[in-house]
């Protein structure tokens, strides 16, 4: 389940200074500092300090090719879903991702007349970008909207090669104590740094004035530290920031208060989602029972979610349920609660409300991504590829650089047979993200459904290279290698399947299958044995030893085979089909003849059981009936010889 269950809060610490809010309309600039490089700080601010409580501040130097630049000290937010907004949350930077959220990296943006370059002064330096502007999309620049304060988000036109980001998006927030956002206006944040990135002469002339007007008026203060980074143009691309040591950017409250036990129930939530999504069962399990420890008397609506969340990992759906049900009814505009409910639905198999709760979701929020992959997972469960398809184009609208669109939606061309268009889906989704082992795996499937042995079997090399305990792709590229008629190769990956998955009767029929077209009836009656004590009430391993032990001539064991076949599964036609041949091998004819009618009525088009059954009546003598039966054979298949 992949449920968001953050808004964004972040508590940063950049000078040890009061902080307050920019705003042309109720603050202004107030201060600035010359740090010991001679660089010009301003520290933006607002007089009305009981209620705005965040700040940020931006330097003007020279830089790289001498251009002019502003500098601003920001932390790289990353979010793979929506920001649900919980009050008060706090992350920590360079801190572990928390339910799809997280702040890796912090550095320095730089702004100049001609580029926007994200120097990394902590994480992951393949983040780090130096563009033109002309490389940036129109309207580049834009707030973040919500609940989440003191941000700027910047869209590529393409995602960076380098980086293990699915999105263009770069989202940077600025610095504030851990309860700014409750009387943040986050709009007068993001005006000044909208117009440094959008019209750079028009910010530095204001900066300018501004900093003359602060030195008159005597609002100035020396740093003795250099409070902007120094270095060469070599330094900046290679995102090495040689800094003098000064006040660091860090977070004032990373840990969970122990005095708020709604607040770490959230938590435990959050961390028992991302347990959940790396495939940590008994750690998201150990952290939803905590969740619910802590949110035994829920108090508002975040709480209700949090829970639900909780039992929902848990497996107590309806519970999970009764929760959202209660946030709904606190809160009813959270869109992503529908969604959550909405999973919950779908996962108890009632599409019906499931569906309903994802178009409620769409209507409240009509780009909510999670919306549409959701309804488009409950279509494909419906067996409706056309309206899966239909949003997963809409998804893939919203964000094409989601890898797991494609494949989802290649899934869909593949259930209709769209083969070439499934290949391109998975293609695109193999590009996005190369190590995505489920990609590689379902392209595999769609190349072996086409007869592309060669092709699926480099796909499942590529599984198990990804993922060596990959059970499905060695029993996958084991029936690839058995169509190529490889045999020993193909009977090698059923052995390692078998190993990691002793239990599996499906893969011991596939081995069975293998030995018994090398001839070896001896093992595969084996498997197939094996297959049976395994799943006594699945009617193939019957089946398939009926068919070996027919294959050596060993009809009465053969029969009651077929016979526990038919009792298992009375609508199966080539039980009768082959149990009338064995009849017919022994010699009984009017049982075989009757096999064969059963067989006739359940497909009137099986071309063989009219030959048989012809031969059987000419053993009896009935020798027109007999004709009748070669006759309607031929009609069916003009190309059949030896009847003639």
């Amino acid at each position: 389940m992949k449920t968001l269950m953050m808004a964004i809060l972040i508590s940063l610490s950049f000078l040890g200074m009061h902080h307050a809010a920019y705003s042309q309309k109720t603050g202004e600039a107030q201060t600035v500092i010359v740090d010991a490089n001679k660089h010009l700080i301003l520290k933006f601010t607002n007089p009305d300090d009981n209620k705005q409580r965040c700040a940020f501040l931006v330097g003007n130097r020279l830089t790289v090719d001498r251009e002019e630049a502003f500098v601003i000290r920001v932390a790289h937010l990353h979010y793979r879903f929506r920001p649900f907004a919980w009050r008060r949350s706090v992350l920590e930077v360079g801190g572990p991702e928390v339910d799809g959220v997280s702040l890796p990296e912090n550095g320095w943006l730089y702004i100049t007349p001609s580029r926007i370059i994200f120097v990394i002064k902590g994480g992951d330096e393949s983040h780090a970008f130096d563009v033109p502007r002309k490389d940036l999309k129109n309207k580049p620049v834009s707030n973040l909207g919500g609940d989440v304060p003191t941000g700027i988000q910047i869209n590529l036109k393409e995602r960076l090669t380098a980086s293990d980001s699915r999105e263009q998006k770069f989202v940077f927030l600025m610095t504030g104590d851990r309860n700014c956002q409750e009387y943040l206006d986050p709009d007068p944040y993001t005006k000044f740094l909208k117009r440094t990135i959008n019209d750079f002469d028009g910010a530095l002339a204001e900066f300018r004035q501004l900093t003359a007007s602060l030195e008159q008026s005597g609002k100035i203060r020396q740093a003795q530290f250099a409070m902007l980074p120094s270095g060469n143009s070599n330094d900046l691309i290679a995102g090495n920031v040689d800094e003098q040591p000064g006040e660091p950017l860090s977070s004032i409250d990373p840990s969970i208060p122990d005095d708020e036990p709604g607040r770490k129930g959230i938590y435990h939530a959050m961390l028992s989602v991302r347990a959940a999504d790396e495939g940590k069962r008994e750690e998201a399990k150990a952290n939803a029972e905590t969740a619910l420890q802590l949110l035994k008397s829920p108090s508002n609506h975040s709480e209700f979610y949090a829970r639900g969340v909780a039992q929902q990992e848990l497996g107590n759906y309806d519970l999970a349920i009764v929760d959202y049900d209660k946030a709904l009814q606190l809160d009813p505009r959270q869109a992503i609660v529908y969604v959550s409910r909405g999973t919950v639905y779908r996962e108890k198999k009632d599409h019906e409300r499931a569906i309903a709760d994802f178009d409620k979701a769409i209507q409240l929020e009509p780009n909510l991504i999670e919306a549409y992959v959701e309804r488009g997972k409950v279509y494909s469960a419906l067996r409706d590829s056309d309206r899966a398809i239909v949003d997963y184009d809409k998804a893939i609208q919203i964000d094409p650089q989601w890898a797991i669109l494609y494949l989802l939606r290649g899934n869909e061309h593949r259930a209709k047979r769209n083969f070439d268009l499934a290949i391109t889906d998975l293609d695109q989704g193999i590009k996005l993200d190369p190590k995505n082992a489920s990609a590689h795996h379902l392209r595999g499937a769609v190349y072996a459904t086409r007869g592309e042995y060669d092709r699926a079997v480099a796909d499942f090399d590529m599984v198990i290279k990804l993922d060596p305990k990959q059970r499905e792709a060695y029993v996958d590229r084991g029936s690839a290698y058995y169509e190529k008629g490889d045999h020993d190769r193909a009977i090698t990956d059923l052995d390692k399947a078998i190993q990691l998955s002793p239990q599996d009767a499906n893969v011991y029929n596939l081995r069975g299958i293998t030995y018994a077209s090398k001839g070896d009836s001896v093992r595969s009656i084996a498997d197939f044995s094996r297959a049976i004590e395994i799943e006594p009430g699945n009617d193939l391993g019957y089946f398939n030893r009926g068919l070996a032990y027919f294959q050596n001539s060993d009809y009465d064991r053969a029969i009651l085979d077929f016979d526990k076949t038919i009792q298992l599964n009375p609508s199966r036609t080539d039980s009768y089909d082959f149990r009338g041949s064995v009849y017919l091998s022994k010699g009984d004819n009017d049982r075989a003849i009757a096999d064969f009618d059963k067989t006739i009525q359940l497909d009137p088009k099986r071309t063989n059981a009219y030959v048989d059954r012809g031969i059987a009546y000419g053993r009896k003598g009935q020798y027109d009936r007999a004709i009748a039966d070669f006759d309607r054979a031929i009609q069916l298949n003009p190309q059949l010889k030896g009847i003639y």
